[in-house]
């Protein structure tokens, strides 16, 4: 089963009934490893373009972000946009938006978790996208 064939089958809202990720105060997740399924691993896309950069020395590894699908977006109806705390970091990148657009439009629980900080890289961050059943 390919990835498409993978989001297709739990993103129908029969099969799989979500409620919105919490993140602790401190941004360690205490979700069970068996509740989260992996979907995508990326970079943030337009690091450089908005705040993250100038708090890198805060953003942890394993922190949550939040995903939110940014549907009235004039450059991309499927834009998803990626939030540490407040702090605007960046998007997901184009090629991979689409299908976790569809996962949010159904009310799934989707967010995501820093997985790479690096202060020299125009692609400075890099995430887990996660499906909560």
């Amino acid at each position: 089963m390919n990835q498409h064939q993978m989001i297709a089958l739990i993103s129908n809202p029969l099969v799989v009934v979500g409620a919105q990720a919490v993140c602790p105060e401190d941004g360690n997740s205490a979700i069970s490893q068996l509740s989260r399924i992996p979907i995508l691993d990326t970079y943030i896309a337009g690091t450089q373009y908005y705040e993250g950069i100038d708090h890198i020395t805060s953003i942890c590894i394993d922190d949550y972000v939040e995903l939110v699908h940014q549907s009235l977006n004039k450059h991309d109806p499927y834009a998803i946009a990626i939030y540490w705390k407040t702090i605007h970091l960046g998007f997901i990148p184009k090629p991979h938006n689409i299908d976790i657009a569809k996962l949010l439009m159904v009310d799934l629980s989707v967010y995501g978790s820093i997985t790479r900080v690096q202060k020299s890289d125009k692609n400075a961050f890099a995430i887990r996208v996660v499906l909560e059943k």
